[in-house]
């Protein structure tokens, strides 16, 4: 048996450079980790509390302390040792957020790259915020969402003879915000969202 923490919504924030004009070559990866001091806090915090879990009964009976051990006890002690041992559950998101381009988004309500065409993203990236559970179901959700708007562009687009009226191309974005972007946002989230509301939500404080 194993008490630990996780931090689910991490308020530091990394950032992923391009390395190259190769597309093949690796991108450069900061993740800045605990880089914001409230993270490190509640990371503690929550550690403090399977500590005292693990010392109660009836588990203090049959589990011991692998780490970090007695020795850490001051909330510098304890600051110390996770800067040096705490890690990932590698389960990175938002590195192409859904957001306005204005604040720094990647993607427009409908999953596509401001300022290219045909070319639109659908995975874990996309996420502007983390969340409290796996993100393996809402990454389902979204690509599902992803091949209806994709359809949806086609079948409205005149060069595929569709009977939609849309007068926008499929893939085309000129890199704007777009006036319907709250409407069009609610329409993967809402199924993403539900995915995430099927499966168990690790709580970890």
């Amino acid at each position: 048996m194993r008490f630990t923490a996780a931090i689910q919504q991490s308020l530091s924030t990394g950032y992923i450079y391009i390395n190259s004009s190769d597309p093949f070559s690796n991108p450069v990866i900061d993740p800045r980790y605990l880089t914001n001091p409230a993270d490190l806090t509640i990371l503690r915090e929550g550690l403090k509390i399977a500590r005292r879990i693990g010392q109660a009964a009836p588990y203090n009976g049959f589990t011991g302390e692998a780490a970090p051990g007695a020795d850490v006890e001051t909330d510098e002690a304890w600051g110390a040792w996770l800067k040096t041992q705490a890690s990932t559950e590698f389960h990175p998101t938002g590195t192409c957020s859904m957001l306005p381009r204005s604040l720094g988004g990647v993607v427009d309500a409908n999953l596509r790259v401001y300022g290219l065409a045909n070319v639109r993203v659908a995975d874990a990236s996309v996420f502007p915020t983390t969340f409290s559970a796996h993100t393996m179901a809402a990454v389902y959700g979204v690509g599902e969402q992803a091949s209806t708007l994709i359809r949806a562009d086609y079948s409205s687009s005149p060069s595929t003879g569709g009977n939609g009226g849309g007068s926008t191309k499929p893939g085309s974005n000129s890199g704007s915000d777009g006036g319907d972007a709250a409407a069009a946002l609610a329409r993967p989230w809402t199924m993403a969202l539900s995915f995430v509301v099927a499966v168990a939500v690790l709580v970890v404080l």
